[in-house]
Protein backbone atom coordinates (compact mmCIF):
# COMPACT_ATOMS: atom_id res chain seq x y z
CA UNK A 1 0.00 0.00 0.00
CA UNK A 2 1.10 3.67 -0.94
CA UNK A 3 2.06 5.77 1.92
CA UNK A 4 -0.14 8.71 1.68
CA UNK A 5 1.25 11.99 2.13
CA UNK A 6 -1.52 15.82 2.64
CA UNK A 7 -0.12 18.64 1.08
CA UNK A 8 -1.83 22.16 1.61
CA UNK A 9 -0.56 24.77 -1.09
CA UNK A 10 -0.53 22.61 -3.60
CA UNK A 11 -1.72 24.72 -6.18
CA UNK A 12 1.41 27.59 -5.21
CA UNK A 13 4.37 28.28 -6.27
CA UNK A 14 6.60 25.95 -4.16
CA UNK A 15 3.70 23.00 -3.51
CA UNK A 16 2.92 22.40 -7.24
CA UNK A 17 6.64 21.84 -7.48
CA UNK A 18 6.75 19.45 -4.25
CA UNK A 19 3.59 17.54 -5.15
CA UNK A 20 5.03 16.38 -8.84
CA UNK A 21 8.42 15.35 -7.13
CA UNK A 22 6.57 13.25 -4.31
CA UNK A 23 4.24 11.84 -7.15
CA UNK A 24 7.19 10.69 -8.91
CA UNK A 25 8.25 9.34 -5.99
CA UNK A 26 5.37 7.00 -5.61
CA UNK A 27 3.39 8.10 -2.81
CA UNK A 28 -0.37 8.50 -2.79
CA UNK A 29 -1.00 12.39 -2.81
CA UNK A 30 -3.84 14.39 -1.02
CA UNK A 31 -4.17 18.02 -1.45
CA UNK A 32 -6.74 20.46 0.32
CA UNK A 33 -7.71 22.99 -1.98
CA UNK A 34 -10.62 25.38 -1.79
CA UNK A 35 -13.40 26.23 -4.71
CA UNK A 36 -11.62 29.39 -5.92
CA UNK A 37 -7.92 27.72 -6.24
CA UNK A 38 -6.66 27.84 -9.24
CA UNK A 39 -5.27 24.72 -10.37
CA UNK A 40 -2.95 25.91 -13.65
CA UNK A 41 0.35 25.20 -11.96
CA UNK A 42 -1.08 21.35 -11.09
CA UNK A 43 -3.90 20.40 -14.12
CA UNK A 44 -1.52 17.91 -16.48
CA UNK A 45 -1.14 16.04 -12.80
CA UNK A 46 -4.66 16.56 -10.96
CA UNK A 47 -5.74 13.21 -12.17
CA UNK A 48 -3.22 11.64 -10.35
CA UNK A 49 -4.14 13.59 -7.07
CA UNK A 50 -6.75 13.15 -4.33
CA UNK A 51 -8.36 16.69 -3.81
CA UNK A 52 -9.95 17.61 -0.44
CA UNK A 53 -11.81 20.77 -1.27
CA UNK A 54 -11.93 22.57 2.49
CA UNK A 55 -10.46 26.09 3.61
CA UNK A 56 -8.21 25.89 6.58
CA UNK A 57 -10.10 27.47 8.81
CA UNK A 58 -13.62 24.94 8.48
CA UNK A 59 -12.75 23.22 11.64
CA UNK A 60 -15.03 20.65 11.81
CA UNK A 61 -14.91 19.75 8.18
CA UNK A 62 -11.04 19.79 8.24
CA UNK A 63 -10.68 17.51 10.77
CA UNK A 64 -13.18 14.64 9.51
CA UNK A 65 -11.26 15.01 6.27
CA UNK A 66 -7.86 14.43 7.71
CA UNK A 67 -9.00 11.61 10.11
CA UNK A 68 -10.64 9.71 6.48
CA UNK A 69 -7.36 10.48 4.91
CA UNK A 70 -5.19 9.26 8.38
CA UNK A 71 -2.17 10.61 6.21
CA UNK A 72 1.44 9.26 7.17
CA UNK A 73 3.19 12.80 6.34
CA UNK A 74 1.89 16.33 6.17
CA UNK A 75 3.07 19.23 4.78
CA UNK A 76 1.66 22.73 5.30
CA UNK A 77 2.68 24.78 2.46
CA UNK A 78 -0.53 27.41 2.32
CA UNK A 79 0.16 31.09 2.48
CA UNK A 80 -1.73 34.35 2.66
CA UNK A 81 0.23 37.64 2.07
CA UNK A 82 3.79 36.00 0.55
CA UNK A 83 2.88 38.75 -2.35
CA UNK A 84 2.52 42.35 -2.22
CA UNK A 85 -0.61 42.89 -3.18
CA UNK A 86 -1.51 40.65 -0.48
CA UNK A 87 -2.91 42.92 1.81
CA UNK A 88 -5.54 42.08 4.11
CA UNK A 89 -4.31 41.89 7.58
CA UNK A 90 -6.95 40.43 9.06
CA UNK A 91 -6.76 37.61 6.06
CA UNK A 92 -2.92 36.93 6.90
CA UNK A 93 -3.13 36.06 10.79
CA UNK A 94 -6.26 33.93 9.72
CA UNK A 95 -4.68 32.47 7.22
CA UNK A 96 -1.09 31.79 8.67
CA UNK A 97 -2.15 31.26 12.24
CA UNK A 98 -5.19 30.37 12.53
CA UNK A 99 -4.85 27.96 9.46
CA UNK A 100 -1.96 26.25 10.82
CA UNK A 101 -3.66 26.07 14.24
CA UNK A 102 -6.56 24.33 12.88
CA UNK A 103 -4.55 22.01 10.61
CA UNK A 104 -1.73 20.79 13.51
CA UNK A 105 -5.15 20.20 15.67
CA UNK A 106 -7.18 18.52 12.99
CA UNK A 107 -3.72 16.14 13.12
CA UNK A 108 -3.76 15.24 16.90
CA UNK A 109 -4.98 12.44 16.64
CA UNK A 110 -3.22 10.87 13.69
CA UNK A 111 0.02 8.92 14.50
CA UNK A 112 1.54 10.71 11.30
CA UNK A 113 5.50 9.95 10.80
CA UNK A 114 6.06 13.46 9.78
CA UNK A 115 4.38 17.03 9.82
CA UNK A 116 6.56 19.54 7.66
CA UNK A 117 5.11 23.29 8.41
CA UNK A 118 6.63 26.16 6.06
CA UNK A 119 7.45 29.11 7.99
CA UNK A 120 9.39 32.40 6.10
CA UNK A 121 12.84 34.71 7.15
CA UNK A 122 10.00 37.30 7.44
CA UNK A 123 9.51 36.20 10.88
CA UNK A 124 13.78 37.04 11.90
CA UNK A 125 13.27 40.81 10.73
CA UNK A 126 15.91 42.84 10.13
CA UNK A 127 19.10 41.68 11.31
CA UNK A 128 23.18 42.55 11.05
CA UNK A 129 24.31 39.38 10.65
CA UNK A 130 23.29 35.67 9.02
CA UNK A 131 20.00 34.74 10.82
CA UNK A 132 20.40 31.52 12.59
CA UNK A 133 16.87 29.73 13.98
CA UNK A 134 18.07 30.79 17.36
CA UNK A 135 17.82 34.83 17.08
CA UNK A 136 15.10 36.02 18.56
CA UNK A 137 12.56 36.91 15.54
CA UNK A 138 11.66 40.59 15.31
CA UNK A 139 9.32 40.87 12.18
CA UNK A 140 8.87 43.98 10.74
CA UNK A 141 5.08 43.28 8.78
CA UNK A 142 1.75 41.34 10.34
CA UNK A 143 2.58 38.69 7.53
CA UNK A 144 5.97 37.82 9.34
CA UNK A 145 4.24 38.22 13.10
CA UNK A 146 1.43 35.78 11.84
CA UNK A 147 4.34 33.12 10.77
CA UNK A 148 6.45 33.23 13.88
CA UNK A 149 3.10 32.47 15.97
CA UNK A 150 2.58 29.62 13.88
CA UNK A 151 5.98 28.51 14.24
CA UNK A 152 5.73 28.93 17.75
CA UNK A 153 2.51 26.75 18.20
CA UNK A 154 3.64 23.91 15.96
CA UNK A 155 6.98 23.65 18.14
CA UNK A 156 4.54 23.89 21.01
CA UNK A 157 3.03 20.61 20.06
CA UNK A 158 5.57 19.06 18.96
CA UNK A 159 7.05 18.89 22.09
CA UNK A 160 3.72 18.85 24.34
CA UNK A 161 2.36 15.88 22.51
CA UNK A 162 6.11 14.31 21.33
CA UNK A 163 4.73 14.79 17.47
CA UNK A 164 7.22 14.66 14.79
CA UNK A 165 6.52 18.21 13.97
CA UNK A 166 8.74 21.02 12.33
CA UNK A 167 9.77 23.74 10.16
CA UNK A 168 11.30 24.74 6.80
CA UNK A 169 11.68 28.67 7.25
CA UNK A 170 12.46 29.38 3.25
CA UNK A 171 13.96 32.70 2.23
CA UNK A 172 13.54 32.75 -0.95
CA UNK A 173 13.10 30.16 -3.34
CA UNK A 174 12.81 30.68 -7.29
CA UNK A 175 12.30 28.75 -10.23
CA UNK A 176 9.91 26.64 -12.19
CA UNK A 177 6.29 27.31 -12.22
CA UNK A 178 7.07 30.84 -9.97
CA UNK A 179 3.99 33.64 -10.75
CA UNK A 180 4.34 36.59 -13.05
CA UNK A 181 4.85 39.73 -10.94
CA UNK A 182 7.58 37.82 -8.83
CA UNK A 183 11.42 39.02 -9.27
CA UNK A 184 12.62 36.29 -11.53
CA UNK A 185 9.33 35.49 -13.62
CA UNK A 186 9.62 39.03 -14.83
CA UNK A 187 13.32 39.03 -15.59
CA UNK A 188 13.45 35.79 -17.72
CA UNK A 189 10.23 36.29 -19.74
CA UNK A 190 11.01 39.95 -20.52
CA UNK A 191 14.77 39.07 -21.09
CA UNK A 192 13.73 35.89 -23.13
CA UNK A 193 11.33 38.54 -25.11
CA UNK A 194 14.01 41.40 -25.50
CA UNK A 195 11.73 43.43 -23.86
CA UNK A 196 12.02 46.12 -21.25
CA UNK A 197 12.31 45.24 -17.36
CA UNK A 198 10.84 47.01 -14.62
CA UNK A 199 12.75 46.68 -11.32
CA UNK A 200 12.72 48.40 -7.61
CA UNK A 201 16.20 48.84 -5.56
CA UNK A 202 18.70 47.11 -7.44
CA UNK A 203 20.88 47.38 -3.91
CA UNK A 204 18.13 44.99 -2.52
CA UNK A 205 19.21 41.45 -1.61
CA UNK A 206 18.10 38.14 -0.31
CA UNK A 207 19.05 34.73 0.27
CA UNK A 208 18.17 32.98 -2.94
CA UNK A 209 17.84 29.40 -3.57
CA UNK A 210 16.29 27.69 -6.50
CA UNK A 211 13.11 25.39 -6.25
CA UNK A 212 14.74 21.91 -6.85
CA UNK A 213 16.97 22.57 -3.70
CA UNK A 214 14.06 23.62 -2.06
CA UNK A 215 12.13 20.96 -2.89
CA UNK A 216 15.00 17.90 -2.26
CA UNK A 217 15.04 19.36 1.60
CA UNK A 218 11.70 18.45 1.80
CA UNK A 219 11.38 15.12 0.00
CA UNK A 220 14.72 14.07 2.15
CA UNK A 221 12.48 14.62 5.44
CA UNK A 222 10.17 12.83 3.90
CA UNK A 223 12.42 9.52 2.68
CA UNK A 224 14.45 9.27 5.40
CA UNK A 225 11.52 10.32 8.10
CA UNK A 226 14.01 12.12 9.78
CA UNK A 227 13.48 13.68 13.26
CA UNK A 228 12.38 17.18 12.94
CA UNK A 229 10.22 17.76 16.03
CA UNK A 230 10.22 20.90 17.44
CA UNK A 231 12.98 21.91 15.11
CA UNK A 232 13.42 25.26 12.87
CA UNK A 233 15.79 24.94 9.97
CA UNK A 234 16.27 27.61 7.44
CA UNK A 235 16.50 26.77 3.56
CA UNK A 236 18.72 28.63 1.84
CA UNK A 237 22.35 28.85 0.34
CA UNK A 238 23.58 30.84 2.78
CA UNK A 239 24.71 33.36 0.39
CA UNK A 240 22.87 36.99 -0.83
CA UNK A 241 22.46 38.30 -3.93
CA UNK A 242 21.55 41.75 -5.16
CA UNK A 243 18.52 42.31 -7.69
CA UNK A 244 21.58 44.08 -10.02
CA UNK A 245 23.72 40.37 -9.97
CA UNK A 246 20.34 38.65 -10.85
CA UNK A 247 19.08 40.39 -13.51
CA UNK A 248 22.92 41.27 -14.88
CA UNK A 249 23.35 37.02 -15.04
CA UNK A 250 20.05 36.53 -16.25
CA UNK A 251 20.75 39.15 -19.29
CA UNK A 252 24.16 37.57 -19.90
CA UNK A 253 22.10 34.27 -19.77
CA UNK A 254 19.22 34.70 -22.55
CA UNK A 255 21.96 37.08 -24.14
CA UNK A 256 19.10 39.64 -24.18
CA UNK A 257 18.85 43.04 -25.24
CA UNK A 258 16.42 44.06 -22.75
CA UNK A 259 16.94 47.56 -21.01
CA UNK A 260 16.76 46.98 -17.08
CA UNK A 261 14.44 49.75 -15.68
CA UNK A 262 15.66 50.58 -12.02
CA UNK A 263 13.92 52.62 -9.69
CA UNK A 264 10.62 51.98 -12.38
CA UNK A 265 8.66 49.89 -9.31
CA UNK A 266 8.29 50.67 -5.88
CA UNK A 267 10.70 49.08 -3.46
CA UNK A 268 9.58 46.79 -1.17
CA UNK A 269 9.22 47.57 2.76
CA UNK A 270 11.48 44.59 3.87
CA UNK A 271 14.19 46.40 1.49
CA UNK A 272 17.82 45.68 3.26
CA UNK A 273 21.38 45.09 2.27
CA UNK A 274 21.88 42.54 4.63
CA UNK A 275 19.08 39.55 4.15
CA UNK A 276 21.05 35.88 4.62
CA UNK A 277 20.87 32.64 6.65
CA UNK A 278 23.04 30.83 8.42
CA UNK A 279 22.47 27.50 7.43
CA UNK A 280 25.05 25.28 8.97
CA UNK A 281 22.33 23.63 10.85
CA UNK A 282 20.60 21.72 7.59
CA UNK A 283 23.82 21.16 6.25
CA UNK A 284 25.13 19.34 10.11
CA UNK A 285 21.58 18.08 11.38
CA UNK A 286 19.81 17.14 8.24
CA UNK A 287 22.92 16.32 6.05
CA UNK A 288 21.50 17.78 3.27
CA UNK A 289 23.66 18.26 0.29
CA UNK A 290 22.79 21.53 -2.19
CA UNK A 291 22.74 19.81 -6.02
CA UNK A 292 23.49 23.39 -6.93
CA UNK A 293 25.67 26.35 -7.28
CA UNK A 294 23.30 29.64 -7.35
CA UNK A 295 24.76 30.81 -11.08
CA UNK A 296 24.58 27.49 -12.22
CA UNK A 297 20.97 27.41 -10.69
CA UNK A 298 20.40 30.51 -12.91
CA UNK A 299 21.26 28.76 -15.89
CA UNK A 300 18.53 25.55 -15.30
CA UNK A 301 15.72 28.02 -14.51
CA UNK A 302 16.02 30.18 -17.15
CA UNK A 303 16.21 27.05 -19.87
CA UNK A 304 12.89 25.92 -17.99
CA UNK A 305 11.27 29.58 -18.54
CA UNK A 306 12.24 29.66 -22.43
CA UNK A 307 11.01 25.95 -22.64
CA UNK A 308 7.80 26.73 -20.75
CA UNK A 309 7.39 30.50 -21.66
CA UNK A 310 3.77 29.56 -23.42
CA UNK A 311 2.73 29.59 -19.56
CA UNK A 312 3.49 33.05 -19.14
Amino acid sequence: MKEKILITGSTGFVGSNLTRALLKEGYEINIITRETSNMWRIKDIYSQLFDWKVDLNEKEKLKQIVEKIKPDYIIHLAIYGGRPDEKDEEEIMKSNLQGTINLVDSCKNIDYKVFINTGSSSEYGNKTLPMKEDDICEPINIYGIAKVGATLYCNYVANKFNKNLGTLRLFSPFGNYEDRGRLFPDLIVNALRNQDINLGNPKAVRDFICIEDTIGIYVKIIKEQLNIKGEIFNCAYGKQHSVEYVAKKIIEITKSTSKLNYGAKKGREADTDIWVADISKIKEKLDYKFKYKFDDSLVEVCNWFEKNINLY
